[in-house]
């Protein structure tokens, strides 16, 4: 089953696609297979876990500094945040929300402020949802 987000970027466009396959959540369970090397390999679970801790628990200050250097128009500072959830996104599953990341750090390059402002408030909000699934993940995964 498909869930709208809420955004839309027009057309048949990757993030649109990816999000149909994924049957509207944005985790791919996957990730544990093409960066961690499965479940069945050993200390797999511990680090991946481990990474996702670390970056539930840092999101809420990348997310509030990121709004802040848009408001203020601190380009760099947008790319640099940008480029560090990019890698954070897909390392922990999200290859949807790295893609837009993604698109973030060319629009801050770009100094294209609406753009900008309107794919943090994309990701700020999609992170929630993000989150939520990959607490629940990790918590599965702990109790095997």
């Amino acid at each position: 089953m498909y869930v709208d987000h809420g955004f839309s970027f027009g057309g048949d466009h990757a993030f649109e696609t990816m999000d149909k396959t994924m049957n509207g959540r944005l985790f791919n369970i996957y990730v544990l297979d093409e960066y961690f090397g499965g479940a069945d390999y050993p200390g797999a679970v511990e680090i991946f876990v481990e990474c996702a801790e670390r970056m539930i628990d840092g999101l809420d200050d990348r997310l509030m500094n990121l709004d802040i250097s848009a408001r203020e128009g601190q380009f760099d500072s947008i790319v640099y945040i940008a480029h560090q959830l990019k890698g954070s996104f897909n390392t922990t599953g999200s290859p949807l929300l790295g893609q837009l990341c993604d698109l973030l750090e060319m629009d801050a390059r770009e100094k294209n402020k609406d753009s900008c402002q309107k794919k943090i408030l994309q990701i700020i909000q999609l992170s929630k949802v993000f989150t939520e699934e990959l607490r629940s993940f990790v918590t599965k995964i702990q109790k095997k």
